[in-house]
């Protein structure tokens, strides 16, 4: 699965650079925003 950032405007491939927040909220770990949705590429 790839997932979007809309804040670095990045495609992340699952488990690279992302995680998930205890209110189950996906966040970029690099640009630290939590603006992410799965694409469905």
């Amino acid at each position: 699965m790839i997932v979007y950032c809309y804040g670095c405007r990045r495609a992340i491939q699952l488990g690279d650079g992302y995680e998930t927040d205890r209110a189950g909220n996906r966040y970029h770990i690099t640009c630290h925003r939590n603006n992410i949705v799965v694409k469905p590429w």
